[in-house]
């Protein structure tokens, strides 16, 4: 018994400086577990920091064994003095033995007091912890909250900005439609016009000719210098339309030239606006990639960190991580197929700029096949056969044409080309005519007048020059004088 006494005794001293000690490192600990949550987590401090708690889990276990040598020492000499005492003092064992229980007893009461402080304390530390575990959750759900909020106003934002887009795509179009409608009315309108100018020119023609008919025969010089006077105006009426022709092809020339200079703007726009595009994309999806990928890191060193905790603290946390990493692949995957489908998208925008395109070019290839066909009407084609010759007159079409007279000899001109112009054919035309009133008027029997008539009143319409033109006049009134001799 006193012995037990005396080594309580000896050891009370030290189990109270180690429970003393003990609550001092397990608050450390605790501040330390709290400093190490709230530390900056890259790789640098998280090795830091691993070695850190090393160090002091092997100074730990070096104290420890300190202290249980120091205890076995301790035991052994208390032993012995305790032998020596029963050995030199029998007599005191009584009184010994009551002061032994009444310090067993205070010690207890100690022990127990350290007990409560220690448990409190343990309270507190989880309590603590508990805390700091509720405040991480609340911050990452936060954080999650605005990652969605922002993703949400992001993907609102781009969708506002497709809406917009698809807009000034079917304004452009139908703007473009209305414009072709209003240019095949006007296209109309002018052919109707060109037809009307010439039926009304027709018909002052037949007019003025059955005019001149009925009056020719006492008003035969009038009708010479009216004749001339219209020939003169029908040189300067020709010579306007040539210039109008000229100016109008001008006209057409640096229109085209515009509209390509504005198609080439506006595909050089358009190239820099998919640049832009494919680039922002190129960086969304980088950026994304990043992101995931920095999130994973993260996701890696938390997971290292929990680790270092109870085992089912660590499945917990790679439990934990592992849905984290499977949330971002199908975040990934989400985005990629975003990607895609912008792609494509992008695609059938491309496809309808280049059916605008398309529209565009068979606008300016319908005013050059109008300016060509335009141009056509003042063409005259010559084919020389065996034994004729072929003048075909151009009509309204790029390469359309019509016959216009058969002479029934073959005749070359000086310079052959492929298209002349009416100065250029008349001389053939005026021979024709004359050299046909000329064999009607030789041929055996009475002549045939009118006939010869209707040839002269040819050859002044198609004479080339007013040498020809007097000739012609003055063949065709001495034809009259004979015909109205007749009558």
């Amino acid at each position: 018994m006193a012995k037990e006494t005396v080594k309580n005794s000896t050891d009370a001293p030290k189990e109270a400086a180690a429970k003393e000690e003990s609550p001092k490192k397990e608050n450390k600990t605790t501040a330390e577990k709290t400093t190490a949550k709230k530390a900056p987590k890259s790789k640098k401090a998280v090795k830091k920091a691993a070695a850190t708690k090393k160090k002091k889990e092997e100074k730990a276990l070096k104290a420890e064994a300190k202290t249980t040598t120091a205890k076995k020492t301790t035991a052994k000499s208390t032993t012995k003095k305790d032998g020596a005492a029963e050995a030199k003092k029998p007599a005191a064992k009584k009184t010994t033995a009551k002061k032994d229980d009444a310090k067993a007893k205070a010690d207890a009461k100690k022990k127990a007091d350290e007990e409560a402080k220690k448990k409190a304390e343990e309270e507190a530390r989880l309590k603590a912890e508990e805390e700091a575990k509720k405040k991480a959750e609340e911050e990452a759900r936060l954080k999650a909250e605005e990652e969605a909020k922002k993703k949400a106003e992001e993907e609102a934002r781009l969708k506002a900005e497709e809406e917009a887009k698809k807009k000034a795509e079917e304004e452009a179009r139908l703007k473009a439609e209305e414009e072709a409608k209003k240019k095949a009315e006007e296209e109309a309108r002018i052919k109707a016009e060109e037809e009307a100018k010439k039926k009304a020119e027709e018909e002052a023609r037949l007019k003025a000719e059955e005019e001149a008919k009925k009056k020719a025969e006492e008003e035969a010089r009038l009708k010479a210098e009216e004749e001339a006077k219209k020939k003169a105006e029908e040189e300067a009426r020709l010579k306007a339309e040539e210039e109008a022709k000229k100016k109008a092809e001008e006209e057409a020339r640096i229109k085209a030239e515009e509209e390509a200079k504005k198609k080439a703007e506006e595909e050089a726009r358009l190239k820099a606006e998919e640049e832009a595009r494919i680039k922002a994309e190129e960086e969304a999806r980088l950026k994304a990639e990043e992101e995931a990928r920095i999130k994973a890191e993260e996701e890696a060193k938390r997971q290292a960190e929990l680790d270092a905790k109870k085992k089912s603290e660590a499945d917990a946390r790679r439990k934990a991580a592992e849905e984290a990493r499977a949330k971002a692949e199908q975040e990934a995957r989400v985005q990629a197929q975003e990607e895609q489908r912008l792609r494509e998208e992008a695609a059938k925008k491309a496809s309808t700029r280049k059916l605008i395109t398309a529209v565009c070019a068979f606008g300016v290839f319908v005013l050059i096949l109008i300016a060509s066909s335009a141009s056509n009407t003042s063409n005259y084609f010559v084919t020389t056969k065996k034994h004729s010759t072929l003048i075909y007159k151009g009509i309204f079409s790029p390469t359309g044409k019509e016959l216009l007279i058969e002479i029934p000899t073959a005749v070359t001109l000086d310079t052959v080309k492929e298209t002349y112009t009416l100065q250029e054919v008349k001389p053939l035309i005026f021979a024709h005519h004359m050299n046909s009133a000329s064999a009607l008027r030789t041929t055996e029997g009475v002549p045939d007048l009118e006939a010869i008539i209707a040839s002269y009143e040819a050859a002044v319409d198609f004479a080339p020059g007013t040498e020809e033109l007097d000739e012609a006049l003055k063949q065709l009134e001495a034809a009259k004088d004979v015909l109205k001799a007749i009558e």
